[in-house]
This record gives structure tokens, sequence and C-alpha cells, in this order.
């Protein structure tokens, strides 16, 4: 069994870890789920063309859910979101 005062470290390093794991993937909790769908595709490699005929949207409809997505992640591109995605680990 562990010292007391090295339990506590390890509890407070887990605790800080799961913390900024948290902070990491919370932009990614306020979308919805239409706009999960489309980071997923994107991040996939599929364009907006091809997003907005497999689900039978307009090409219009899929670039507001980008936008949508880029304001609730604060990025100003697809890269960066699709950058964002990669280095959170989030899918």
């Amino acid at each position: 069994m562990l010292p007391p005062r090295d339990r506590i470290a390890l509890l407070d390093a887990a605790r800080r870890k799961r913390d900024a794991r948290t902070a990491v993937l919370a932009p990614f909790d306020r979308l919805s789920a239409r706009e999960r769908e489309v980071l997923r595709a994107l991040a996939g490699g599929h364009t907006v063309a091809a997003i907005a005929q497999s689900s039978v949207v307009s090409e219009a409809t899929v670039r507001a859910q980008v936008r949508s997505i880029l304001t609730k992640l604060d990025v100003r591109s697809q890269l960066e979101a699709v950058v964002a995605v990669q280095r959170s680990g989030w899918v």
C-alpha cells in the first residue's frame, strides 16, 4: 500500500489529467448531433459536396452546419477544425 502522501499525489495527478482532457473535449460537447456527423465526415476527408449528397441536403445546408461548427470550436477553417479533432482525439 502507498504512503498517504504518495496516494494523494497520484490522485491529484489523475484529477489534473482528467480535468485537462475534459477541457480539451468541452468544445465538441457544444455540437449538435448533426454537426458531429458533419465534422466526422470532414475529418474523414469528405467534401461538403459529398456530405450534402450522402445526407440528401443542399451544399448550402452543409456549409451552414460547417460555419456553426467553426464558431463552436472557435476555429477559422475546416482544416483547423479537422486538426482540432485529431489533436483532441475526439474521433
